[in-house]
């Protein structure tokens, strides 16, 4: 059954579903977009795709933390184009876990990981176990890909925009009352009243995220990678229409609804919401920068003195201001321990070192 006929019937059973519902069954469900026979990552470029020193300076990034690291988890970890050159580069002891949901993807993955041997092991879902040590746990675009709820402003406060059936049988958008009052909360919690006609996401799921991990380590590092905006800014009425929008073949689709499980789905994430809810679980906010300003302080300029033109070229492509450089930031989070500052020295730092 199609990611669309499973939809269909869906609706007809129960009425309009959500559409963070909608989402999940298009991307995640049998046939969905992350489980077809095409890899990941087809319609748009992640940066461990754009550049393979991208895993190398994130490999960097994990031995800064020191001797005590003993599990790096990978949240969305794809077909391995980010586990891979991170584990050339980490020492063997190290336990590599890579979580991927996609049928497709995660074929590539055990691929591409063969050669590291039983130190990596592919997961659907995240382990269900304590470790013992510090763990690293890298999220890189993980949050802009959970489903999320579609709202709107009114005069009479929030509603939320569900997805139902025309008459034509095509998928439509239909406004009703909220589905849970999470959603309001959320957003009352961040300072933010959506004005009438303005449309927005909210997602519901970073707790879960944040809950597994905090269960799993004693102490870590949550290193999360994506684009997104502090709240007031997410939400400004500039955005009237909201940040979401599907993908097809690398060109942007104005229809959210057609063709369920042919095309990605994307949106700005909400920083703030992600601070926040870190918090509740434990994690302390060390770093929130941009991605080039991140890469910098891993030592991004001096890896570009020892490589091919080719390989700098890919990796300005990260650093770059304008481009992905600052269009992604890192949101780098602590549970149960604290990074000195020379973990990730800033500009000024490295100046002072002439390494700038």
């Amino acid at each position: 059954m199609t990611p669309g006929a499973r939809i269909t019937r869906l609706i007809e059973k129960r009425g309009p579903i959500t559409f963070a519902r909608f989402m999940r069954e298009a991307l995640y469900g049998p046939g969905g977009y992350y489980q077809s026979g095409t890899p990941v990552g087809r319609d748009f470029h992640t940066a461990p795709r754009v550049s393979p020193l991208f895993g190398k300076l994130m490999a960097e990034a994990v031995r800064r933390v020191g001797g005590d690291v003993t599990t790096l988890v990978e949240f969305g970890a794809g077909s391995g184009h980010l586990a891979a050159p991170m584990l050339s580069a980490l020492p063997e002891r190290l336990r590599y876990f890579g979580i991927e949901p996609g049928a497709s993807a995660r074929s590539e993955l055990r691929a591409r990981l063969r050669p590291f041997g039983r130190r990596a092991e592919v997961c659907v879902k995240f382990p269900d176990r304590t470790f013992r040590g510090t763990g690293i746990v890298i999220a890189n675009e993980l949050f802009d890909a959970l489903p999320c709820h579609r709202v709107v402003g009114t005069s009479a406060g929030l509603a939320e925009l569900y997805v139902g059936r025309s008459r034509d049988g095509r998928f439509v958008g239909v406004r009703g009352k909220p589905s849970t009052s999470k959603l309001e909360r959320q957003l009352r919690a961040e300072g933010i009243r959506l004005r009438r006609g303005q449309k927005a996401e909210v997602c519901l799921e970073a707790a879960g995220v944040y809950r597994a991990v905090e269960r799993a380590f004693r102490r870590c590092v949550l290193i999360a990678v994506d684009y997104g905006y502090e709240a007031e800014e997410l939400y400004s009425p500039l955005r009237h229409g909201g940040t979401i929008r599907g993908y097809f073949r690398h060109r942007e689709s104005d229809d959210l609804l057609a063709g369920p499980g042919e095309q990605d789905m994307t949106y700005h994430v909400d920083l703030t919401h992600l601070r926040l809810t870190a918090s509740r679980y434990g994690f302390k906010t060390q770093w929130n920068i941009s991605q080039g300003k991140f890469l910098l302080g891993l030592g991004a300029l001096e890896m570009m003195r020892g490589v091919t033109m080719e390989e700098r070229l890919s990796l300005k492509t990260l650093l770059m201001p304008g481009g992905m450089g600052d269009r992604f930031t890192v949101l780098v989070q602590v549970k149960g321990m604290s990074l000195s500052p020379s973990w990730c020295p800033s500009l000024e730092e490295l100046a002072e070192k002439g390494e700038g």
